[in-house]
This record gives C-alpha cells, structure tokens and sequence, in this order.
C-alpha cells in the first residue's frame, strides 16, 4: 500500500511541475469566416472584417487598393498591428496560428503574400501577445523551416526584436 501511494505521489508531483505545453489553434481570415464590419472609405478602405481568435482576441483585417492588414484586438479592446510594413504590396492570406499556452495566446502567426520584383513572396508575421500588449516580433522569409522557425520565436518568452513593424 505504501509503494503505491508513493507512486501516486511522485505521478502527482511530475503532472503539476511539467511544463505547460504550448499548442496551435488555427482561425480562417476570409469573408466567408469573418463578420463584415464597416470600412472606413475615407481612409481608402474597401473591406474591413473582423475575425475570431483564441481567449477573447480577436483580428481585424482591412482591404483597401493592392494592399490588407491586419490589426490584433485584445479582450478590453486595445489595438495593435499585426503588419510588418513590406516594401512592396502586401495581403494577408487564409489562416490565422494562435500560439496558445494555458488558454491564454501568447503568439500570432500571420501569412502575408508579398509582391517582389521577381513576384509574391509568402513571409509569416510572427506577433508576441503578453498580458499587457502585443508587438511585431520579425517576419519569417520563405524556406524550408518557415513554419517551424516561426513558431519557435512566437513561444520564446522575452521582449519583441527592434523591427520596422513595431
């Protein structure tokens, strides 16, 4: 009887000691999967939709000429880009990865289509989301480890790079 409760004991204290594991939850960014909110024309917009995310976030995405973005809105409502600023036009593409951690996000991974002079290009924009913010992480260029790497700087704690996204 001793030893298993000791076994209890120890499978008890390896559970609430582990890690919390870091897991991906993916959301649509398409007029098809989000709410169709009012554009604002004067700023030159076309299409602005909001769309779901994980833990009360939200994304706001905004379509105007060759160019969308997209915008992270936390639970109170605070606003922050979730736009690099490309040199050459940019469109944010179909899905959204939450980096997501005790059910609190804590990183967002958004494809963007980029024009190049050699043609469109696809980079993640990697965003770190804390209690109190969020900020532009880097851009991940295309490659074999794209996904991979992108991930890995959204789940690493500490503050966000000096980018022009900031």
């Amino acid at each position: 009887m001793t030893k298993l409760l000791l076994a209890v004991f120890f499978a008890l204290i390896c559970i609430t000691v582990a890690p919390a594991q870091v897991k991906s939850v993916y959301t649509k960014l398409d007029e098809k999967h989000c709410r169709s909110l009012k554009p604002d024309k004067k700023n030159g917009e076309f299409e602005r939709l909001k769309c779901n995310g994980v833990g009360g976030y939200w994304l706001r995405v905004i379509s105007g000429g060759d160019d969308s973005v997209a915008d992270l809105i936390t639970p109170s409502g605070k606003e922050f880009s979730a736009d690099y600023h490309f040199a050459g036009h940019r469109v944010v593409s179909g899905t959204s990865e939450w980096r997501v951690k005790k059910g609190r996000p804590i990183g967002l991974i958004i494809r963007y289509s980029v024009q190049e002079p050699d043609g469109f290009k696809s980079y993640l924009v990697v965003s770190k989301i804390s209690r109190t913010g969020s900020c532009i992480a880097d851009a991940i260029a295309p490659g074999k480890t794209q996904n991979a790497d992108a991930r890995k700087l959204a789940d690493q704690p500490g503050p966000c790079n000096s980018t022009p996204g900031n």
